[in-house]
């Protein structure tokens, strides 16, 4: 038996990429602005939001494994009351185990229990990717409706697919191999090249642009930036206005809104009053952001991170009924600090973001596969 590659079924993703990254130097002479851009991207957010895992299976709600022994084999789906026995147990972690299919409980457990994910009742996915899932279906696709989805799909099975049938992961399907490919954009050799490209930055771009890391990467990663403007609004010199430039703001806001990005950063460079009247308005930002692209709101995870020390996991974490979900929508999220246009325009820029755009998708279309199968 050789190693075991698990993704998670709402992200199409694996948790090892980041932490592959840091081994890449030790296989290949890279240059030192190469290897500084390997260790950038695989910062300590990347890896600890990447091995921040949700198990959703039949967990005791102290976190341990339905059986008394551990050492016993998990139960069949057939012998589990799914609204009783399947619950979601947040913040575990790759460990030692990782690569025979199993992951670890959470550290502030204290114990040494693991959970097979490879098959089997329980399944494994990114808390991220479970946030994300909660809210862009509204709640409606919850961890129980997911796990049903799963089994229904032969997920107990040793031979069970990497990801749910029928679902549209775009362009990371096709990557889910034993062993993953960091950058599928990029041959060994390509990679090597980028030495030559310019700084750490430009390389660091590269590689999450054309060598495609953005599909691997942390979803959860918002550009908010507590800094001044980055492009200072111009006052508006003295002389006529045009019709458009005239528009009240309860006309020129629903324009805005319909947009596209590229669409907008154009009209508010026709004229001096425009450009102070789209770009200086943060209010307009936030409807546009509402609109068109709530998944780039900035909204806090749903269960605190396990690395977060200004909000941290109980002692002992408890599994929560996989039936419930805290999950917010968009809207009841408000308007939090720091939203503007600037804000967007890194969004668009951002691989992190660019995932969490295409996993709000997918999000959506599972629960369209669930709903078509009745579950």
């Amino acid at each position: 038996m050789g190693k075991v590659t698990v993704y998670c079924i709402i992200s199409g993703c694996t948790p090892e990429i980041a932490s592959n990254l840091l081994r890449l130097d030790n296989q290949e002479s890279y240059g030192p602005v190469v290897t500084s851009a390997l260790k950038a991207l695989a910062d300590p957010h990347e890896l600890s939001s990447q091995d921040d895992l949700s198990v959703i299976g039949a967990i005791h709600p102290s976190g341990r494994p339905y059986a008394e022994d551990v050492s016993e084999p998990d139960p069949p789906v057939s012998n589990l009351d799914p609204d009783e026995d399947i619950r979601v147990l947040s913040h575990c972690v790759m460990g030692d185990v990782w690569d025979f299919g199993c992951v670890v409980a959470p550290p502030s457990i204290k114990q040494d229990w693991c959970y097979l994910v490879s098959y089997g009742c329980h399944l494994m996915v990114q808390t991220y990717a479970l946030d994300i899932m909660a809210l862009a279906t509204c709640g409606r696709m919850t961890p129980l409706r997911l796990w049903r989805l799963a089994m229904q799909q032969g997920f107990e099975q040793a031979s069970r697919p990497h990801c749910l049938k029928g679902v549209d992961y775009d362009a990371i399907t096709g990557q889910w191999e034993q062993v993953p490919d960091e950058f599928p954009g990029f041959t060994t050799t390509q990679l090597m090249e980028l030495e030559k490209i310019g700084d750490v930055e430009v390389v660091k771009q590269r590689m999450v642009d054309e060598g495609y890391f953005w599909l691997w990467m942390a979803a959860d990663r918002f550009p908010v930036s507590p800094t001044k403007r980055e492009y200072p609004i111009p006052a508006h010199p003295c002389g006529s206005r045009s019709a458009i430039e005239s528009l009240p703001s309860e006309v020129l806001i629903p324009i805005v809104s319909s947009l596209p990005l590229e669409s907008v950063l154009n009209l508010a460079s026709t004229s001096w009053s425009l450009h102070a009247g789209i770009l200086g308005n943060d209010y307009l930002a936030c409807v546009w952001l509402y609109d068109n692209a709530p998944w780039w709101i900035p909204v806090p995870t749903q269960t605190p991170r396990k690395d977060d020390q200004s909000n941290p996991p109980t002692t002992v974490p408890q599994a929560y009924l996989a039936s419930q979900w805290p999950a917010q929508t968009p809207m009841s999220i408000g308007f939090p600090a720091g939203l503007n246009w600037e804000y967007i325009r890194r969004c668009a820029r951002s691989g992190s973001m660019r995932n969490r755009e295409r996993i709000w998708w997918t999000a959506l279309d599972i629960e369209y596969v669930a709903d078509q199968a009745g579950v």
